[in-house]
């Protein structure tokens, strides 16, 4: 061979050793580009964030050099199938251009088989993102499969000194991670006991407390503390902490130490709150309540409160879908337990913050105390024949003025009429509360009642109202209970809480001298008033459980001038907000109000129709049907049957609806109605007269819209009147229909779907 032939043959090869750097350069570049990016795809495999970015970038490495030492043929399918399940996701162009390069790459040069390495790197990426399809897994498992696919053509043809080197890396890997999630297995598994026995404990710690047992309280969440505790010391142990490494089971062992870590946290705050923020504790004894004692709570209830946030929060980020039913299921059963108790401790922690300035703390508080009669039904409930004024002073509670609602005629008509604070025309013009302030209750919005009395009884006593509360003779009732019983002049037995309502509702109106008979309500009304600020008063646990029941059904409501009072008042149900809901699809209310000088409420009943019909455009047509029966015994007092026309019952009835009204009947033939807007609502009123012993049918006709993607659900408004309501609601529309009869004593949301 000459010269020339050996330097041509040194050129060529010389040539192939660069080209074969070169594509080994490109294919490294390729691999460690796809690692890079596939580490920021969103799968957490043990949910530490730099590990995992670690484990999935090393995935697709292998990935791509596998699939570059595999068939061409195998390329092609794996990068068909991450193609194939992305759908409409984004990444379904990175992983098409991976099967179009994958299948050009089988057509081109050995020289230009560097296109393979290019088609796996973005087939991982697709892999690593499959969108969620079917059941929870599958996206993993399919790319599962579509990898180890690639890992083994790419190892079947491996030189079998690789082959060797990837046994032994096998095997190592291996022994490691059973020798750590056996170790780590052990350990979880002897802290079960002790969570078990923990979780039992703080039950029983919240059962107690519902049962009023503080002792029991405090013992049962001290031995859930220190059990959740030692769990906790288990799995942050030495031997626990390899878990953390291994996808899955880093996922339990996370869940299972934030479970324990919060939950001895929470039970060692609650039983120190109990122990020195006990505000079942707080009562009024001798017309004072402790306020200092009730200011020092607020610190550990609120820190209570966030602990209680706090564990809620990182439970639920904690929880991950890998889990199994059981596991799942113990954490969505510790998570719901903790919600069930934050209102209260949230009530509890806002009453040491708020109550204090309502009770006097900062300045004297002067209460406005209205006794409403529904036996003369207003919108609120009553109309209001008799009054008390209560001053707060530092905790201490005296009765400054009281009396019969005549005697602040000359005060109201001084300080009126109303103005400004967009008071309801209709509430001004024709309920003339400056006038006849007994009307202030002639609005269903307890602020709108608030802000007049506030107004029109400035400087009662000396001084301004600084709050407004409704009461009617079921609250009086509730509070004899806690002062004792009555005497009325001319009534010939002692009235007690047993026999209270039959006495305001039925028994004061059987004496005959009713000027004798108001004065000596009134003066009754005032001593009742004046027993509370000398009674010892049990603690709130009890007074809710006693004035509940009036309060939800709007026989009991308070209302001051400041915001967050309000809502803290709205949290424990004594403070109503009339008007639309946010919560429900649709909602009505049927307010009346006694159009005649009498108590005929006592005997009137009403039975409320409401039929609804939606269309698949959420287009809603609706009848309100109302039975109006008077019901009026043979030895009715004359007092109650009126003075123009006695026994005939002259109502004003309005319905409050978010739709439009397209007629109104009565006894089946047109009537003439009245409509304004208040509150969000229209209202639709009509004059009904009821004769004595006689049922009278108010028909609306009603028109609107609701959402029909929404399940259907309506919110009834129930006004305290002497008789509760039978209400039925019926409903057809789209996925649903059904009908519910209730006896409606206080707001109801009636449902129909899912």
């Amino acid at each position: 061979m000459s010269d020339f032939g050996v330097e041509a043959d040194l050129t060529a090869s010389g040539s192939e050793a660069i080209g074969g750097l070169r594509r080994r350069l490109g294919a490294a570049l390729v691999t460690l580009l796809a690692a890079v990016v596939a580490g920021f795809s969103s799968g957490e495999p043990t949910g530490i964030t730099v590990w995992d970015w670690w484990l999935k970038a090393a995935v697709a490495a292998l990935f791509v050099v596998s699939v570059s030492r595999s068939p061409q043929w195998a390329a092609i399918v794996i990068a068909a199938v991450g193609a194939a399940f992305l759908g409409g996701s984004i990444w379904l162009v990175p992983a098409g251009a991976a099967l179009a390069i994958a299948i050009a790459a089988s057509f081109v040069p050995r020289h230009a088989r560097w296109l393979v390495p290019v088609a796996a790197g973005l087939s991982i990426q697709g892999l690593l993102r499959i969108p969620p399809i079917e059941f929870f897994g599958l996206p993993s498992l399919i790319a599962g499969a579509a990898i180890t696919f690639a890992f083994v053509c790419g190892y079947v043809a491996a030189p079998v000194r690789l082959r060797r080197l990837i046994h032994w890396t096998l095997l190592a890997t291996s022994v490691l991670t059973v020798v750590a999630a056996t170790a780590g297995g052990l350990t979880l598994l002897s802290a079960k006991d002790d969570v078990e026995r923990g979780i039992s404990a703080a039950r029983d710690g919240l059962s107690a407390a519902r049962g009023g047992d503080p002792e029991a309280v405090v013992d049962q969440l001290e031995s859930a503390a220190d059990a959740l505790s030692a769990a906790e010391e288990r799995v942050d142990s030495l031997p626990a902490q390899p878990l953390r490494l291994i996808p899955i089971a880093a996922q339990y062992r996370n869940a299972i130490t934030v479970a324990t870590r919060h939950g001895s946290a929470i039970a060692r705050q609650a039983s120190r709150t109990m122990v020195s923020a006990d505000i079942s504790s707080i009562s009024m004894s001798a017309g004072s309540v402790d306020l200092l004692a009730l200011r020092a709570m607020e610190a550990d209830l609120t820190h209570t409160v966030n602990l209680l946030e706090t564990g809620v929060r990182e439970l639920n980020a904690a929880g991950s879908p890998w889990l199994i039913s059981p596991v799942a299921s113990r954490m969505r059963s510790l998570i719901d337990e903790m919600q069930s108790v934050l209102p209260e401790a949230r009530v509890a922690a806002d009453a040491a913050r708020i109550l204090p300035g309502m009770l006097g703390q900062d300045a004297p508080r002067r209460y406005f105390v209205a006794f409403g009669s529904p036996a003369e039904s207003r919108e609120l409930g009553g109309f209001i024949g008799s009054w008390s004024l209560l001053e707060f002073d530092q905790g201490r509670v005296s009765q400054v003025d009281a009396g019969r609602i005549r005697d602040l005629y000359d005060l109201s008509r001084s300080n009126g009429p109303l103005v400004g604070l967009d008071y309801p025309n209709w509430y001004i013009s024709r309920a003339l509360p400056d006038r006849w302030p007994q009307n202030i209750t002639r609005s269903p919005q307890l602020s709108t009642v608030a802000a007049g009395a506030r107004h029109l009884f400035d400087g009662l006593g000396g001084g301004p109202i600084d709050g407004f509360i409704y009461m009617d003779g079921y609250v009086l009732a509730e509070m004899l209970k806690m002062t004792g019983t009555l005497q009325i002049d001319g009534f010939g037995e002692q009235i007690t809480a047993a026999n209270a309502a039959d006495f305001f509702f039925d028994g004061q109106y059987r004496l005959e001298d009713r000027d004798d008979v108001k004065s000596g309500l009134s003066t009754s009304f005032a001593s009742v008033f004046q027993g509370i600020t000398e009674a010892r008063l049990p603690g709130p646990e009890k007074l809710g459980a006693v004035f509940g029941p009036v309060a939800r059904q709007g026989r009991l409501q308070v209302a001051t001038f400041d915001s967050e009072e309000n809502e803290f008042l709205r949290s424990i149900k004594l403070q109503r907000r009339f008007g639309l809901p946010a919560e429900t699809s649709d909602s009505f209310a049927l307010v009346q109000s006694n159009g005649s000088v009498s108590k005929l409420d006592l005997y009137l009943h009403r039975n409320v129709n409401y039929d609804v019909v939606v269309d698949a455009q959420g287009q809603l047509t609706g009848s309100v049907e109302v039975e109006l029966s008077s019901e009026i015994p043979t030895d009715a007092p004359a007092y109650v049957l009126g003075r123009d026309s006695p026994g005939l019952n002259v109502t004003y009835l309005s319905l409050y609806s978010p739709h439009e009204l397209t007629e109104v009947r009565v006894d089946g033939a047109p009537a003439e109605f009245f409509t304004t807007q208040e509150f969000g609502y229209w209202r639709h009123e009509v004059i009904v007269e009821i004769p004595s012993n006689s049922t009278v049918s108010v028909g609306y006709e009603l028109e609107g819209q609701v959402d029909p993607d929404e399940a259907y659900e309506v919110l009834v408004w129930h006004q305290p009147l002497v008789n509760n309501d039978s209400v039925r609601i019926s409903y057809q529309g789209p996925g649903a229909a059904g009908a519910y009869t209730i006896e409606l004593i206080e707001d109801a949301i009636v449902g129909f779907g899912s």
